[in-house]
């Protein structure tokens, strides 16, 4: 029993991980992040701005697993077979429809606001205010929720998986931290090249994303009424 156990969690924890590294893909996080550590104070800085980040992220993750999380956990179980399977068929549909509309998106890099004052609780405000701005896109961070939910590991086994995926999410901006602490300031070369990158080829690793999901849920219905 305790075997099983461990693999369930691992395979959790692996499954936060795949979601988490395509929901880490944010051009806007890592290019403002990469103009802070080009400034006076890079350090004090960067931490401020993702400790912004993961505070806030992790304190609407909690919203959702011990508020909203558990009301929708609820009405899913009662659902009927039917009309579940046609919830996941149109949620299916959906995530098709928008991976189609990322992909033939064609739109300038971002342009990133750099922050008038670089005192430590300034820039721990911005990256709480760019976390909460991107709820209205958190298809992924929904996804994983979700499964966290549904492995019922009671309340410290939520929170420790919610602490890991937050950490994968800002995993991006600590591994351009590193970057910059092992290689100095000529570091930043590297680092504005993998700015450009991730501008280039964000919306397509999400509309990536989009499409395997879509595609899961549509076969999922589809082989269901066609059964």
């Amino acid at each position: 029993m305790h075997d099983i156990l461990i693999i369930l969690m691992l395979e959790l924890y692996l499954i936060l991980f795949v979601i988490g590294v395509f929901d880490c893909a944010d051009p806007v996080n890592v290019g403002l992040h990469i103009y802070l550590l080009g400034t006076k104070k890079p350090i004090s800085a960067s931490f401020a701005y993702m400790l912004g980040i993961f505070v806030t992220y992790f304190l609407i993750g909690i919203l959702l697993l011990v508020g909203l999380g558990p009301l929708i956990q609820n009405i899913y179980t009662q659902l009927s077979p039917t009309t579940e399977y046609s919830i996941g068929l149109a949620l299916g549909l959906l995530c098709l429809y928008f991976a189609y509309r990322l992909y033939i998106h064609r739109e300038e890099p971002p342009k990133h606001r750099t922050p008038k004052s670089l005192a430590f609780w300034d820039v721990f405000t911005i990256g709480a205010v760019l976390a909460f701005l991107n709820f209205p896109t958190m298809l992924p961070y929904l996804a994983a929720i979700n499964f966290i939910l549904k492995a019922q590991m009671g309340i410290i086994g939520d929170l420790a998986a919610l602490i890991f995926y937050n950490i994968i999410y800002i995993l991006p901006m600590i591994i351009v931290l590193c970057i910059y602490s092992l290689s100095g300031k000529w570091g930043m070369k590297i680092l504005q090249k993998l700015n450009r990158y991730i501008d280039q080829w964000s919306l397509k690793v999400m509309a990536l994303f989009l499409f395997v999901l879509g595609l899961y849920l549509a076969l999922d219905g589809m082989i269901y009424f066609i059964s």
